[in-house]
């Protein structure tokens, strides 16, 4: 009896086991390629984030990756040769603030179509994708940890439905350094964004029918790092003083709404770049006072009498006799 028990209680535990590693094996999971140690030279750090799927269809990703603020710095982020084809918040410095003594940059993308993993004729099946890559500047000896958490992924399905998983850690150490410190480099360099939309429109349902600014950024180069925007007389953005410059974020309503300005839109990429957009003034005739409308109506209505007085003079003096 005691050896029936016991081995029913075995095969239970077994298959328990085999459903959870059956789980576990199919979870998509997000992983973090770094080096385990840096360059004593002070030299920058490539971290790759990645995505393998294990074949499961996503529809959606999330989540906040962080490092020890004492350790490092950003240089740079980039999502060039993504696999995210359109992102809801391009990975950025997060807003939010945080006593932990981390940085965190946080991100969130769709997948139209739903994605499955990266897929090539030279292999079958499928290898993981890279989200984005943070390039990192070493600045104190240390050890700490790389991190992916507060995590969302969704699969492809009617209801996408969540997909368990976990955060993912990373430990890299940071020796004594020698050298100068690395500078960050501060310039900024225009470039030209292909497709960059800035719009600006109004809906009664949105904020009292109040003109309001979309900025629209589909460019996989490099992460939207902040937006600024200036309403002004000034017809060049080039001219504008850097005082002058508002950060806001999209969609963000118009200070005067009689859209007498032109409104300048400035957006600051992660790779210390930056693209210019003007949008001009229009004519708003709904916003003329009660005054003005008058006056404007008399002056109409004395240039038409002066008009009709003056085709009926000279009319009147082509008639005469020319002896006279």
């Amino acid at each position: 009896m005691y050896m029936n028990f016991y081995f029913f209680k075995k095969l239970i535990f077994a298959t328990l086991f085999m459903c959870v590693s059956v789980v576990y094996a199919y979870a998509a999971q997000i992983t973090i390629i770094a080096p385990d140690l840096t360059s004593a030279l002070r030299k920058p750090v490539t971290v790759l984030v990645f995505l393998d799927t294990e074949d499961v269809a996503v529809s959606g990703i999330g989540g906040s990756f962080s490092f020890p603020s004492e350790l490092f710095e950003i240089e740079s982020i980039t999502t060039e040769s993504s696999i995210v084809p359109l992102w809801v918040v391009q990975p950025s410095l997060s807003d939010e603030k945080n006593f932990d003594a981390r940085t965190h940059i946080i991100f969130e993308g769709i997948f139209p179509g739903g994605y499955s993993g990266v897929r090539s004729p030279y292999y079958k099946g499928t290898k993981p994708g890279m989200l984005f890559l943070i390039t990192l500047i070493p600045k104190n000896k240390g050890t700490g940890l790389l991190s992916v958490d507060d995590i969302i992924l969704n699969s492809f399905d009617s209801n996408a439905s969540p997909i368990k998983t976990e955060s993912v850690f990373k430990t890299i150490s940071v020796p004594d350094l020698v050298g100068p410190p690395y500078r960050v480099s501060q310039l900024m360099r225009e470039v030209k964004s292909s497709r960059l939309t800035t719009i600006i429109t109004r809906d009664q349902l949105i904020n009292n029918d109040a003109w309001y600014l979309i900025v629209n950024e589909k460019e996989n180069r490099s992460s939207v790092e902040s937006i600024y925007v200036v309403e002004t007389d000034t017809w060049s953005a080039h001219l504008v003083q850097e005082t002058s410059w508002q950060k806001i974020k999209s969609p963000h309503v118009l200070t005067y709404q009689n859209r007498t300005k032109y409104v300048h839109v400035k957006v600051v990429y992660s790779d210390k770049t930056y693209a210019l957009q003007t949008l001009p003034p229009v004519e708003n005739y709904t916003n003329i006072s009660s005054p003005s409308r008058i006056l404007i109506g008399i002056g109409l209505a004395i240039f038409a009498s002066l008009s009709v007085l003056y085709l009926y003079v000279k009319h009147f003096i082509r008639a005469l006799p020319k002896n006279n």
